[in-house]
């Protein structure tokens, strides 16, 4: 969806590659959350299939707002519901 708006289609073998390689920085990450490896991974892995790493680098930093938000969701809930809300069943 990122590039999309940003007008570049990827062949099947390109994705393909993408997903195998940025799944293998995430593997081979030795500091918390990945941060910075995961950054630089993400420019190397995109430089191959032709992308700059001005936009590698936002798709990297987008991916990490995502990952911001769906933890904010879940700090929401737990602070909401309480953390035996999660487990224990409703109007018992």
């Amino acid at each position: 969806l990122f590039f999309y708006f940003l007008k570049t289609v990827f062949k099947l073998s390109e994705l393909a590659l993408l997903f195998a390689l940025t799944h293998l920085v995430l593997a081979l990450q030795f500091t918390p959350g990945a941060l910075g490896i995961f950054e630089l991974g993400e420019v190397g892995v995109f430089k191959l299939v032709g992308i700059g790493p001005n936009r590698a680098l936002a798709f990297s930093l987008m991916v990490r707002v995502t990952d911001l938000l769906g933890v904010a969701v879940a700090l929401f809930l737990v602070f909401r519901l309480g953390w035996r809300g999660f487990w224990e069943k409703r109007g018992e």
